[in-house]
């Protein structure tokens, strides 16, 4: 009887949390800034404040609480100005009661990143934390602004299986438009307080020219340089001097590091041979930021 009693409470407190991400989006001019979305509920005048929580699964083990919203405003959304949108983040929110009393965190989702590597669009796949594949996405789009001015077209749509996905744009290759990129997700509306209602998400904005395998554009600093990519199982990497003594760590897709340690060459080689075909990060912490490019193990 006592454990029953115990199960139901434990029931009842999940059902109170009522805080939710609807999703998380690239801001949808620059696409340089993460936004959350929530909606906000229709129980609000119980509440004081929304909290926002930020973790950095390449480097830290835990969510740190990074802004607040009063429950009152007229704005169920939150943009962090201070993560760019390449590097692989997570993001969950609380609900502060009038009471005094925090709810749990929720379910932390993770945005998409899209990388061009030589006309090889690669892209990780949106993460909702306990939600096992991507049936209520209804698919991935892939967009192309071919003059650069911030009008995409859709080049090609996929649904939303696997763990990753890429796609070679040939019409690209070899040429010098300044093609840009974006993948754009379907996702179910979510009403946004303040905002029209939204139901896209979006990753950051690739330049064709942005990676040093592709071409540098001009007056672009080159910080480092992947080769082989897509690899088979070595990664070169070519590094900057300023990056002698920097710590750098490859991760998976899921932000799992696969190897880490202190830069003590501008030459270095990775063996890669041990783990699965994927997309895969390197990263280099420097001056207090993080610089990374993805590659692809075939």
């Amino acid at each position: 009887m006592k454990n029953l009693f115990l199960a139901l409470s434990l029931l009842l407190s999940l059902g109170s949390n009522a805080q939710s991400i609807c999703f998380v989006s690239a801001d949808y001019d620059s696409g340089e800034n993460f936004i959350v979305f929530w909606e906000r509920p229709l129980d609000f005048v119980n509440y004081d404040s929304v909290f926002i929580y930020r973790r950095l699964p390449a480097t830290e083990p835990s969510f740190t609480k990074i802004g607040a919203t009063h429950m009152s405003l007229e704005s169920s959304y939150f943009e962090d100005e201070n993560v760019t949108t390449y590097i692989t983040t997570d993001y969950a929110i609380s609900f502060l009661g009038t009471n005094g009393v925090e709810t749990v965190l929720s379910y932390y989702h993770r945005p998409v990143i899209l990388d061009y590597q030589a006309g090889n669009l690669v892209w990780t796949m949106y993460e909702k934390q306990f939600v096992t594949g991507d049936s209520w996405i209804a698919s991935y789009r892939c967009m192309r602004d071919q003059l650069g001015l911030g009008f995409y077209d859709e080049m090609g749509a996929w649904d939303a299986t696997g763990t990753n996905g890429s796609w070679f744009d040939s019409q690209a290759q070899g040429t010098t438009d300044e093609y840009t990129y974006q993948m754009q997700m379907d996702m179910p509306v979510c009403v946004v307080t303040g905002r029209a209602n939204i139901n896209t998400s979006r990753s950051n904005i690739k330049n064709q020219f942005s990676n040093a395998e592709a071409g540098i554009a001009e007056n672009e600093t080159i910080s480092f340089n992947l080769a082989p990519n897509p690899m088979i199982d070595f990664i070169n990497v070519n590094l900057d001097p300023k990056f002698l003594s920097s710590e750098f760590m490859v991760s998976d897709a899921s932000g799992k590091i696969i190897h880490q340690g202190v830069i003590n060459a501008e030459d270095i080689t990775l063996d890669m041979s041990a783990v699965s075909n994927g997309t895969y990060m390197f990263t280099v912490k420097f001056d207090g930021k993080l610089n990374s490019k993805f590659f692809l193990k075939n």
